[in-house]
């Protein structure tokens, strides 16, 4: 039996186990391998409320070019795809009393 390191947040630290031993390492120690770990991957340690704001604002920026190009009607009016069904509305329709 392998049991993962876990977290324990009483201990302050990080706890692991096999068959035959049981390890602790406190949670600076553990943080500094990891970190070293991701140094040498070439990967930014992060943490997760750092990787959203970054996400957050490529949604915003997404958001915003969608929500401008929802708003041009003109572009859909005037760019001859076939698939663009363009249907003028009865005179009736557009003048309202």
């Amino acid at each position: 039996m392998k049991e993962p390191m876990q977290w324990y947040a009483t201990a302050h630290g990080w706890i692991g186990e096999t068959d035959e031993a049981r390890v602790f390492v406190d949670e600076l120690t553990y943080h500094r391998y990891l970190q070293a770990l991701f140094e040498r991957k070439g990967i930014p340690l992060k943490t997760l409320s750092e990787i959203q704001r970054v996400a957050e604002a490529e949604w915003a920026k997404q958001c915003a070019v969608h929500d401008a190009f929802a708003a041009d009607v003109d572009f859909w009016l005037t760019c001859q795809d076939e698939q663009a069904d363009i249907r003028v509305k009865p005179r009736e329709v557009w003048i309202k009393p």
